[in-house]
């Protein structure tokens, strides 16, 4: 992942913590310089070299979920870890 990617992630989790991080990103640049930008919250990635279950733990230890976000996929990689979700956001 690219630094600027980085960023966005952490700085869009600070927005929306209990959602959790996006795991994957698609930006469409067209000639004209306009662009958009899909991001997914639940499907597990799709990756070349799919990730070791530890780094998926390591990320929701970065970037935690209360449990009612958390996709049926990263629950099993919660639980196998012995992870704590966030509590749910208080009402305002």
């Amino acid at each position: 992942m690219t630094p600027s990617f980085e960023k966005l992630r952490q700085l869009m989790y600070e927005e929306a913590p209990f959602r959790g991080a996006w795991y994957s990103a698609v930006m469409t640049i067209t000639a004209e310089g306009k662009f958009d930008t899909e991001f997914e919250y639940e499907q597990k990635p799709k990756f070349d070299y799919m990730p070791v279950p530890e780094a998926f733990a390591q990320d929701f230890e970065h970037f935690p979920r209360n449990e009612e976000s958390t996709p049926d996929w990263l629950k099993e990689i919660v639980q196998q870890f012995g992870l704590s979700y966030h509590e749910p956001e208080p009402l305002s």
